[in-house]
């Protein structure tokens, strides 16, 4: 539930906000489905984590935020396979969408793509 919070408190108010984390919480839906499927129970939260600190990343560059994103890639690719395929996506992302301090984005690249190395190998 705390992902999903801050990932909702990324493009919503505090109000909306905990209102989407009630209807997750009250739907059953993804956590049904999660533990149908075994392991995406544990990919899931990291890949809303990693997601919202992509998000922090692209909106105020700092190396904090990249080593967080390798962090919850590295723990979504670790939970399992399916999960590897958020890096490409957040090194796109990176590349791609323009934002403050571009002339870094390289730098903001390599430290998210060594950080999640080891725990997605």
């Amino acid at each position: 539930m705390f992902a999903t919070y801050w990932l909702a408190r990324l493009v919503l108010p505090e109000l909306g906000a905990l209102a989407a984390t009630f209807a997750t919480a009250a739907t059953p839906i993804v956590t049904v489905h999660a533990r149908i499927m075994k392991e995406d129970i544990f990919v899931a939260p990291f890949l809303i984590l990693g997601l919202a600190a992509l998000i922090k990343l692209l909106q105020d560059p700092t190396p904090l935020r990249a080593l967080l994103t390798g962090v919850y890639a590295g723990l979504a690719g670790g939970a399992k396979y399916i999960g590897t395929l958020f890096l490409p996506f957040a090194l796109a992302a990176i590349w791609f969408i323009p934002g403050p301090r571009g002339e870094r984005r390289l730098a903001r690249m390599v430290t998210v793509a060594r950080v999640c190395g080891p725990a997605s190998g």
